[in-house]
């Protein structure tokens, strides 16, 4: 019943990458947080009401050929992706060698490809190939010893450099980490990522800010929101014992994000949290409507799901026992073919987004 949230970032490529600048003096800390307070406080006032484009966070647009193979990445589903990027490769599309060679990992004889489709993306101008050949890296720990070099960080520095000369605020912020600044100094390049549609950076000063005003936290998870950035449902989850914020917040804003790939292990995990601390009939419900959701996301033509639903099982042995234990209705049939179908509606009405990246590909997928 357990599916923990993984938040795994690499940041074993930033800690070797490129002579990591020393001596640099620490801001004070409580002078920083009070001017890091209201730059917050102004980009909320300014942005908590703002309608974005439905597509705003997404890292590729459904009309990019790119769209629906790192989706397929996204739900695990490398026997789609994999003919889908090949094709991408044969037109020496960068970043469809660098998706390849993500998941192109599994043994030792993996590595030459993994490489090459690495060195090439690289050398055909993508800086997050660079880093993933970089010493010191995970892939160099594993598939790709021997073949990692300090070089590769090198090129991955120049080429963050030409991408941010050209204005591009993502590598701006991936050029002052790799230079070794410290999250909560990288403030404002995040706001201004997030208000050109990428929130890692702000999903990251939250995450690692402990003593951030809670309505302010508050807002901020609205907005990622609104802004149909899934990864904030992990994000709340993993502060969710810290925050101790009311459960109905937590519902309200996971609902809103049900049309969107992403949501449904966090859901996962905040019922089995409800449940933990006090059982009902409805976190019951809403817990077995997501592990299924979670089963049938996968399939690959959502149509035809209604036809076969009725033959699929699913077991509420467990569910119904802790019912039993805390004397509530059991569930019964009927309950379960009405969680059933809802949860078919609710996947046939998905629009999905690609919240995975370059950098953060690593996090739970659905």
């Amino acid at each position: 019943m357990v599916h923990l949230i993984r938040f795994r970032i690499y940041y074993a490529l930033f800690l070797t990458l490129f002579f990591i600048t020393a001596c640099k003096k620490e801001n004070n800390t409580s002078q920083n947080e009070n001017v890091n307070d209201s730059v917050l406080v102004k980009y909320v006032q300014n942005n908590i009401d703002t309608t974005v484009d439905y597509y705003f966070t997404s890292t590729y647009k459904p009309d990019n050929p790119l769209y629906q193979p790192v989706l397929a990445i996204q739900r695990e589903r490398w026997d789609i992706a994999v003919p889908l990027l090949e094709k991408l490769v044969k037109e020496n599309n960068p970043d469809a060698m660098y998706w390849l060679a993500t998941i192109s990992g599994g043994s030792v004889f993996s590595g030459d490809l993994k490489a090459k489709l690495f060195e090439k993306s690289a050398e055909l101008g993508n800086p997050y190939a660079a880093l993933r050949l970089n010493e010191g890296s995970d892939d160099c720990e594993t598939y790709l010893k021997g073949i990692c070099s300090r070089e590769w960080g090198k090129k991955a520095k120049e080429l963050f450099e030409n991408r941010a000369s050209e204005g591009d605020l993502k590598s701006k912020y991936f050029l002052q980490k790799l230079e070794g600044e410290k999250v909560n100094n990288l403030l404002e390049i995040g706001i201004e990522n997030a208000k050109h549609g990428y929130f890692y950076p702000l999903y990251e000063y939250v995450f690692y800010t402990r003593n951030l005003n809670l309505d302010l936290k508050k807002n901020l998870y609205r907005i990622m929101v609104k802004n149909h950035f899934t990864p904030v449902a992990n994000l709340m989850y993993l502060n969710y014992r810290i925050d101790n914020l009311n459960n109905e917040f937590y519902i309200d804003m996971l609902d809103d994000l049900e049309m969107f790939d992403g949501v449904w292990n966090a859901k996962v995990s905040f019922y089995e949290s409800f449940i933990e601390k006090k059982p009902t009939v409805d976190y019951i419900k809403n817990y077995i409507e997501s592990s299924f959701i979670l089963e049938l996301i996968k399939k690959d033509n959502y149509s035809s799901l209604d036809s076969s639903i009725d033959k699929t099982n699913v077991d509420i042995s467990y569910e119904n026992s802790i019912l039993s234990e805390n004397g509530l209705s059991l569930l019964n049939g009927s309950d379960i073919n009405k969680i059933k179908n809802d949860a078919v509606n609710k996947i046939n009405n998905l629009k999905p987004i690609i919240f995975i990246d370059e950098f953060y590909y690593s996090m739970d997928k659905l």
